[in-house]
């Protein structure tokens, strides 16, 4: 991918503002031929997430009333180009070059390991979640809040004696 889901939905979350699939698959580098499992691309359905829309219904696609954020509907405006979308994000917050060198990546607290399932806190909701790197094939957005996600790589542990 070559855009980041993270400064889309951060983005549209600031300005009350939704974009079609369409808009946010172009943004991200998929082909216009290429399916997105957009479960993958955002995470678990969320009020974070909701802006996302399909063009057709101006609604998320497999979203209960619950999950969508409240001001969905506050505004009539619907980003539906990659191009515009790409042009209020660089305008937001620059270019996602910039911003992904200047943000170091954040270290996952793990709570707790066993073979390839980890417990792991979230950096931004604090709250526990688990991932593994076989059901979840290594990466798993938050649950809770959706800003973020942890991905299963290189698990090491090192033993000592107890006294």
């Amino acid at each position: 991918m070559k855009g980041d889901i993270r400064y889309v939905l951060d983005y549209l979350n600031a300005h009350r503002i939704r974009a079609t699939y369409s808009a946010v698959q172009g943004y991200l580098g998929f082909g216009v031929l290429e399916k997105a499992d957009w479960r993958d691309v955002p995470g678990p359905p969320c009020q974070y997430s909701s802006w996302v829309i399909n063009k057709k219904t101006g609604m998320p696609d497999g979203y209960n009333p619950s999950e969508m954020h409240p001001d969905l509907m506050v505004s009539e405006e619907i980003i539906g180009r990659s191009k515009l979308l790409l042009a209020a994000i660089e305008e937001f917050g620059g270019s996602p070059e910039v911003n992904q060198s200047t943000s170091a990546a954040r270290k996952v607290e793990v709570a707790d390991c066993h073979s390839n399932n980890t417990a792991v806190m979230c950096p931004n909701c604090n709250k526990a979640d688990l991932i593994s790197g076989f059901l979840n094939k290594g990466t798993r957005a938050c649950p809770h809040c959706g800003k973020s996600k942890a991905v299963f790589a290189d698990v090491k542990a090192e033993w000592g004696s107890i006294s």
